[in-house]
């Protein structure tokens, strides 16, 4: 028992030290992080989950460095709210990308009936 708490808190401690987060976390207030959108008009790229997790479309400007996506999660009654923090990684590029990204989404997300992507726009879009 001791061990594998052991072992548990060495994983996390080195997540940390490499500058690595955990996605979906359980958090009280959405942060979206650094400025992008998420394509809600498009029938072919709408925002939607499956057994892999979160699929959506969004759009960002940069193009010079890796932006991360990390999915964040709280929930409100029966419905949990999801949204997607971004990390430009401090990108001074100026083209304009469209990149459909996946993320999985914990058992603990989708416990409840409802499920909805939280936007920055400050849309609600919803999953389920």
């Amino acid at each position: 028992m001791i061990g594998s708490l052991f072992k548990t808190a060495a994983f996390l401690g080195v997540l940390i030290a490499l500058g690595c987060e955990v996605t979906d976390t359980l958090s009280s207030e959405p942060t979206f992080g650094d400025t992008y959108s998420v394509v809600t008009d498009d029938p072919t790229a709408v925002p939607r989950l499956d057994t892999d997790g979160l699929h959506a479309t969004v759009q960002y400007s940069g193009g010079c460095k890796a932006h991360l996506f990390d999915v964040h999660f709280q929930v409100v009654g029966d419905t949990t709210q999801i949204w997607l923090q971004h990390d430009a990684n401090n990108d001074a590029c100026e083209a304009y990308l469209t990149v459909t990204i996946q993320r999985p989404i914990s058992a603990r997300a989708l416990e409840t009936p409802n499920v909805v992507l939280l936007t920055p726009d400050g849309s609600v879009f919803p999953l389920r």
